[in-house]
């Protein structure tokens, strides 16, 4: 049996979602293990142990270990992981002020799109051969830590960046979500009630 052109068209279509699917899925998958490098980074540089962050992430301490010691462990900036510490916590939105999970989304944007910026910066001092030295402390830290940027570390910066935004909105559509149920709630128990 020959298929038409419009059963092709959705096969074609659905086909084209799967392999959208499968491809966002696999970035996830390594936007997830870098940012699983950074938390132990993180936590390490904060003072916790190498035995807590082992028991607390289910790998062995020699994993630990060799984690710290990956290239991608140092490729980014402290100051990237103070911002989504700050700006991505979690809130849960109180029925009182509505508005103040929008506001601290805002924020965030406005800080990414700033980062980004910065890596567009980068990037054309960069194409145009000269030096980027980039501190990787946040600028309330009393020490230093210049480094030099070449393109692979600006590309882990857009790439965690990328990542935030991701959460970003998956966070946002959670909320969108949970909004519209608790309003359909509401809703059916004024009409049950009536």
């Amino acid at each position: 049996m020959r298929r038409t052109r419009e059963e092709i068209h959705q096969l074609v279509q659905h086909e084209r979602k799967l392999k959208n699917r499968l491809q966002l899925a696999t970035t996830r998958l390594a936007e997830a293990e870098r940012e699983r490098i950074w938390a132990i980074v993180a936590a390490y540089d904060a003072g916790l142990s190498i035995r807590k962050i082992a028991a607390a992430t289910g790998l062995s301490r020699s994993r630990i270990h060799q984690l710290l010691q990956e290239r991608e462990a140092h490729a980014i900036p402290e100051w990237l992981t103070h911002l989504r510490d700050r700006e991505c916590n979690p809130e849960t939105p109180s029925d009182t002020d509505q508005h103040a999970p929008d506001a601290s989304i805002r924020t965030h944007i406005a800080s990414e799109v700033e980062v980004l910026r910065w890596c567009m910066n980068w990037l054309e001092q960069l194409e145009q051969g000269e030096m980027v030295v980039v501190n990787l402390r946040p600028d309330t830290d009393d020490h230093t830590q210049f480094t030099r940027f070449d393109h692979a570390r600006v590309m882990r910066v857009l790439a965690r960046i990328t990542s935030d935004l991701d959460e970003l909105a998956r966070r946002k559509t959670l909320r969108m979500r949970q909004t519209f149920q608790r309003t359909m709630l509401i809703h059916s128990s004024d009409t049950n009630s009536d």
